[in-house]
């Protein structure tokens, strides 16, 4: 209980605004606190949650979440998972885990037969992005909601995807900003001045990022989540907490993985940028292959390995999946980021398409802005990065 009620006012103190060294001691402030100390550390500390709370209201209440109905039993996404590789480490399940979310059994039946609202490009060209979370695409994880192929077959690949006009037949350039959510001010930035074609990839250890996709979302563009993989001078350079490592456990990959995928919602799917160890490792990445496909995923990896096995584990689970042609902005000037995007046409003109990508950073988000509005007239079509993975030329 006091361990239940430390988290609780950490929480609440974070919310009510007290920075991250006060909330990571609440019993600190109980030891000056002659009321408190008196009650003793559970009871002070439950006291303590309850003082703050009624002061704020529930620190989660501008997090957006559903209320689910489940099942009897919690959805138990590692062990299913873990079925995928048992044994020869094919992957075996097609289906995704757990129990589909819906309404409570209570709640009327038009509310539950109520049409989700989805992806639709107006007569005037306004593209409006499907509503999340669809409730048949999530189900209750261990850390929160996670994505799951709809009872119809629906993926979050294809729902949360932003539409695209009939195609053209001119070539297609794909671009994703990685990095959003870290930097208010440039995420603010991207979202305002970037066309809506343009792909935005969440990290995973950002502020607010509900409230963040929410936005760009409501503004056009598609959404992806950043999934930590380990690079070679782990722990030195190191991700951030959850971090998929190469010799862990597959139980342990998968709880890591679950909690990424449950930092929001609304995504068509995984963006990996660095971490060669782990797209080096061909079982581990089976494993979080296997769980992409089954979960209705795209996966997007940066193209900087040569050693990479994702195309590879790609292909043994079904997933949908593409390497970026070109980091944009690996030299961080003005006059190399406009030489990898002419690098980008080029390659988009000999194969059909193209995937480029780069980073929130103030000069690639310019670069980009004032190149973007060129390629209509060079004979390209912009398109979201799940155009560019999911119809791709064969």
């Amino acid at each position: 209980m006091a361990t239940a009620s430390m988290d609780l006012a950490r929480t609440a103190m974070r919310s009510l605004g007290l920075g991250a060294r006060a909330a990571a001691r609440p019993r600190e402030l109980l030891r000056r606190s002659p009321l408190l100390a008196g009650m003793g550390g559970g009871a002070g500390l439950a006291l303590l949650a309850a003082l703050v709370l009624a002061l704020l209201g529930d620190p989660h209440g501008g997090r957006a979440r559903a209320v689910l109905a489940i099942g009897e039993r919690p959805v138990p996404p590692a062990d299913a998972l873990m079925s995928m590789v048992e044994d020869t480490g094919e992957p075996r399940l097609l289906a995704a885990p757990g129990h589909a979310a819906h309404l409570p059994a209570d709640a009327p039946q038009t509310e539950e037969a109520a049409p989700q609202e989805t992806a639709r490009i107006a007569p005037d060209g306004t593209v409006t992005l499907a509503a999340a979370p669809d409730l048949a695409l999530v189900a209750e994880g261990q850390f929160g909601l996670v994505p799951i192929i709809a009872s119809d077959g629906r993926r979050a690949a294809e729902v949360y995807a932003r539409p695209v006009p009939p195609p053209t037949g001119r070539p297609r350039i794909a671009i994703v900003l990685a990095g959003m959510g870290l930097s208010p001010s440039a995420t603010r930035k991207a979202i305002a001045s970037l066309p809506g074609e343009i792909t935005f990839a969440f990290a995973p250890h950002g502020e607010g990022l509900q409230s963040w996709v929410n936005r760009a979302r409501a503004a056009g563009h598609e959404a992806m989540l950043e999934v930590p993989l380990e690079p070679f001078d782990y722990p030195q350079n190191d991700p951030g907490p959850n971090t998929l490592l190469a010799g862990a456990p597959t139980s342990d990959n998968l709880r890591r993985l679950d909690w990424t995928l449950s930092r929001f919602t609304g995504y068509t799917g995984l963006l990996a940028q660095g971490g060669p160890r782990f797209t080096a490792a061909e079982d581990a990445m089976r494993v979080v292959l296997a769980a992409v496909s089954a979960r209705g995923l795209l996966y997007v990896e940066d193209g900087a390995s040569p050693r990479s096995q994702a195309l590879r584990a790609a292909r043994a689970s079904g997933a949908d999946a593409a390497l970026a042609d070109r980091i944009i902005d690996d030299r961080l000037s003005r006059e190399a980021i406009d030489l990898k995007l002419l690098e980008l046409e080029r390659v988009a003109a000999s194969r059909g398409v193209a995937i480029g990508l780069g980073f929130a950073y103030p000069a690639t988000i310019d670069q980009v802005g004032a190149w973007v509005p060129t390629l209509r007239a060079k004979g390209y079509d912009l398109v979201p990065v799940s155009d560019a993975t999911l119809h791709r030329p064969s």
